[in-house]
């Protein structure tokens, strides 16, 4: 019997990162799982060294796809899963050894049909615990607890809020993937692990929390917080507006919160790449044309001014009102010292 499922989407992946990742999986004291490595077109070094890791454990299958993207992979990854529960494990990231036994131990107890942990961020030489629920296991979410979690999903942009997000630290009854048709949707290019959880959420109704960091997050210069894609506020928009509308609005209020968050949070973020200024200048408009349409002129409507500095509450006042002036000023100043900078 096949107790947990791993599924680990390769592609893109320095070696040594990989390599980490695979030796975590190998040292898991439990026999009885199974781990669906797939390759969503990842370069002939990474397959080889996936291919390698079949040859030395058993319990590792390995699957070679076409690139697109790791929605696809993921779901391919379900469909091959013979496991009781599934979980997921990203290829530069790497878990503790005892990590299998422990949440299957856990859900079984509890008779979960979710079960989620804690993690460590892993930035540089830094180690950072990250804890979703506070000190103590939670056996069964209240009613409270539930919302509390179904909340952290929609409005994430904080690292505090983020393992109910996450795609990791999750140990999910394949029965309910399977009769509840729960996949990916490839449609979206940010925020579908979000979306897939919170669908999650809607199917059932016995969610533990298991008081352990065993996950290891691994931050580094490919990774999203640390990068800006073109045109990202726009996509970012786009998968909010879908857990709006998957949640019928019930949490209209954090997704509005979430909208405004990821507002600033595409602009300091751009602030601090070092990009020629006309890019820079055409991605702050960009910008700029997102906050005087939909769905963010409706998003404004419902957020509050919690946690905000005095300049952005200001802006926040006028663009409430439909009013981007401010928002062209702070264009302005920004392109001003940018250009100061390169004299």
């Amino acid at each position: 019997m096949i107790k947990i499922s791993i599924i680990i989407p390769v592609y893109k992946v320095p070696s040594d990162y990989l390599r980490s990742c695979l030796d975590s999986l190998v040292a898991q004291s439990m026999q009885g799982c199974e781990f669906i490595v797939v390759s969503d077109g990842a370069a002939e070094a990474e397959c080889t060294i996936c291919e390698e890791y079949t040859q030395k454990d058993i319990r590792f299958k390995f699957f070679r796809r076409e690139h697109n993207g790791v929605s696809a992979a993921r779901n391919y990854g379900i469909e091959q899963a013979r496991g009781e529960y599934i979980t997921f494990v990203d290829a530069d990231d790497w878990i503790d050894p005892e990590t299998c036994d422990l949440i299957y131990k856990y859900a079984k107890e509890n008779d979960s049909e979710l079960t989620f942990w804690d993690l460590f961020f892993e930035e540089a030489s830094l180690e950072i615990e990250q804890t979703a629920f506070g000190n103590n296991d939670i056996h069964l979410l209240s009613p409270k607890d539930f919302s509390l979690f179904q909340e952290s999903i929609i409005n994430a942009a904080q690292r505090k809020k983020l393992i109910p997000a996450l795609t990791v630290c999750k140990l999910i009854k394949r029965d309910i993937l399977i009769k509840n048709d729960i996949l990916y949707n490839n449609q979206l290019s940010r925020g579908e692990d979000r979306v897939f959880n919170y669908n999650i959420t809607k199917c059932v109704r016995r969610i533990s929390y298991l008081h352990r960091s065993l996950y290891h997050y691994r931050i580094h210069n490919e990774s999203t917080e640390k990068t800006y894609h073109k045109r990202e506020f726009k996509e970012i928009l786009i998968f909010i507006q879908e857990l709006n509308q998957i949640s019928n609005q019930l949490y209209i209020g954090k997704a509005a919160n979430e909208a405004v968050n990821c507002f600033y949070g595409c602009v300091y973020k751009l602030y601090k790449l070092d990009i020629p200024a006309k890019q820079l200048y055409q991605e702050l408009h960009f910008i700029k044309e997102q906050i005087k349409a939909e769905p963010f002129r409706t998003f404004i409507q419902h957020a509050d001014y919690s946690n905000r500095s005095k300049q952005e509450c200001l802006e926040m006042f006028f663009m409430k009102k439909g009013i981007s002036v401010l928002f062209s000023f702070r264009i302005m100043k920004t392109m001003f010292f940018r250009y100061l900078k390169s004299l």
